[in-house]
């Protein structure tokens, strides 16, 4: 499959810092369609979000039109400048809870992640570049159930209740909207499932 790029007229120089980045990303990722959303569905959009397994920079899923969340139409991004290997260690945590996850780069410093697209591949983990003018998803990875029942569900419950807090259950969230959260202190604080550990070091890194 061709990797599809988005150009915005702008000429490409590099982000000075990640939140430029993940600003960037939530403007030009193509939601709808990396969630293959349906005609009668809309996408819920936050940003780092705490209390699951590691801090995700951006999530995204798939509601259906009485505003209840698709078990597979979620998907996660951890962001990095330049630190490929670091990207894809935080980024294969969150497949305890979304079917989806990508690392997104800036694109003008991809050269090295993609020069080790084979532990992308082996991890299932996506991989996006973002200019200031473009957008190019290098390497798209396949759909799984998530690998931690307990922290799915939770996933699934905090997008519910921030649905239910905004008064917006069962509405449409167009795509550029977002919000930064967390979950309750007391949620955040409890034990993790001993079975949802990941498989150490996916990257190879030490």
């Amino acid at each position: 499959m061709n990797s599809p790029r988005i150009r915005a007229g702008l000429s490409a120089v590099r982000f000075e810092t990640e939140r430029e980045l993940v600003q960037r990303a939530i403007e030009q990722l193509p939601f709808t369609a990396l969630l293959n959303t349906g005609e009668d569905e809309s996408v819920f959009i936050a940003t780092e979000v705490r209390g699951l397994f590691g801090i995700p920079d951006l999530i995204a899923a798939r509601i259906s039109e009485c505003g209840v969340p698709s078990t597979k139409g979620s998907v996660a991004f951890e962001m990095k400048l330049s630190d490929w290997r670091r990207a894809l260690i935080q980024a294969y945590r969150y497949k305890a809870f979304a079917a989806t996850v990508y690392v997104v780069i800036d694109d003008t410093r991809s050269n090295a992640a993609l020069q080790h697209r084979e532990q992308f591949v082996r991890a299932n983990v996506g991989l996006i570049g973002i200019s200031t003018d473009s957008l190019t998803i290098h390497l798209h990875p396949t759909d799984e159930v998530p690998f931690c029942d307990h922290l799915r569900g939770r996933f699934d419950a905090w997008i519910n209740a921030e649905q239910s807090r905004n008064g917006r259950e069962g509405s449409r969230f167009p795509c550029a909207e977002y919000t930064t959260t967390r979950l309750s202190a007391a949620k955040a604080r409890e034990p993790r499932d001993r079975g949802c550990v990941p498989f150490a070091n996916c990257s190879g890194a030490t």
